[in-house]
């Protein structure tokens, strides 16, 4: 018997046991057995495999070079053959069974809790140029794009509002129609105003946002890890190590937002369902989201040495900004951040009640990242993925 014979009709053995000791899906385990007999005997009627290309010895090719004739082409494999549409699916349903097999054989293994492997279709918008405007090809394939971008944002916050998935937005009792008003009064996927059905998920963003670059500034895994998943995890903590290795003297990092240019901006969404188990999920809702939003912000970074001595390029002083009458020394204690207190109305800046600190010259920095949320899991919203 062959090893992949061997361990198709193993596994297709250990689920048939599973279902012989287990009556809460008798008939799905029929069906999986069956499906694995049918692969059991395919593969046995299956043509044998292509022998390997045989080529011609040197002293072959001497003769045939001495006698003038051209030595026999090699022969070639059989290349394997592409699968169709409805074998691709066929693989899927069968992982997807799979899955499903090892939920009952291992209870207590959630397999759904798994890390993504690819990011939805979620699409960085391209602004219209002239140059596009000039071929029109290229200007038909550009409005496409733009069109199709628009239409899945639409489906996935419908889908999304239909089944109360959207953070601080409860649309549960409302019927289909009215939510479908109600996304489309609420000026869809992009819309940027405060009272949009995707406000607070933007808001969630942007202090996720700030709450990253607070910790990538601190060199702290921990928080790093719970805020990020997949290639963006592996990105974020390679910059640390980068950052260790390149400025050892830097102990001290301090990260500022100062502004947000534009508003934060959810420009391309995806909503899908993740969560394939028959039973319902313990807490939360099946999909899977993928939500690309635009940061642009104005932001700076601070690096001081053990004693405080700046390692970065200080700020340009403003013209608005007049000389201080008193002086303070750098080992002046600083207030706690309780005495912050409003004077002359206005509030008090970090630099006003730490005098040490020198300002790092800010510059507007413009991402898009992709925000990943799975319904079914406790797990905050992380970022995945930095597109361009």
């Amino acid at each position: 018997m062959a090893p992949g014979i061997r361990t198709t009709h193993h596994l297709g053995a250990a689920v048939r046991r599973a279902a012989a000791s287990s009556s809460s899906q008798p008939a799905f385990a029929r069906g999986y057995a069956a499906m694995k007999r049918k692969a059991i005997l395919s593969e046995r009627g299956a043509a044998p495999a292509a022998s390997p290309p045989t080529t011609a010895s040197p002293k072959e090719k001497a003769k045939a070079k001495a006698s003038g004739k051209a030595p026999a082409p090699a022969e070639t494999p059989d290349k394997p053959k592409a699968l169709s549409a409805e074998e691709q699916n066929l693989q899927s349903l069968a992982e997807i069974d799979r899955i499903m097999a090892f939920q009952h054989l291992m209870p207590t293994v959630d397999p759904w809790g798994q890390p993504i492997v690819d990011t939805l279709d979620v699409a960085v918008p391209r602004p219209l140029t002239l140059a596009l405007l000039r071929a029109p090809r290229a200007l038909f394939e550009h409005l496409k794009t733009e069109a199709i971008n628009a239409m899945k944002n639409w489906a996935s916050l419908n889908l999304l509002a239909g089944n109360n998935a959207i953070p601080g937005a409860h649309l549960k009792a409302l019927p289909w129609h009215q939510q479908a008003a109600l996304v489309f009064r609420t000026g869809g996927t992009r819309s940027t105003r405060p009272g949009s059905l995707l406000a607070p998920l933007r808001a969630l963003a942007a202090d996720a946002y700030a709450e990253l670059n607070t910790a990538l500034a601190q060199r702290n895994p921990k928080d790093l890890a719970r805020l990020t998943t997949s290639s963006y995890r592996t990105h974020t903590l390679a910059l640390v190590k980068a950052a260790k290795a390149r400025n050892p003297q830097a102990v001290h990092m301090r990260w500022t937002l100062h502004r947000h240019v534009s508003p934060v901006q959810v420009v391309s969404l995806r909503a899908t369902q993740g969560y394939m188990a028959p039973a319902e999920p313990r807490g939360g809702h099946r999909l899977l989201v993928h939500a690309l939003v635009k940061f642009d912000t104005e932001q700076s970074l601070e690096m001081y040495t053990a004693r405080g001595v700046p390692l970065h390029t200080p700020a340009e002083p403003s013209p608005s900004d007049a000389p201080s009458s008193t002086t303070t020394t750098p080992s002046a204690p600083s207030p706690s951040a309780d005495a912050r207190q409003l004077q002359d109305g206005k509030p008090q800046s970090k630099e006003a009640h730490e005098p040490w600190r020198v300002p790092a010259q800010r510059r507007r920095v413009t991402e898009y990242i992709v925000l990943e949320k799975k319904g079914w899991a406790a797990t905050p919203w992380q970022f995945r993925e930095q597109m361009w």
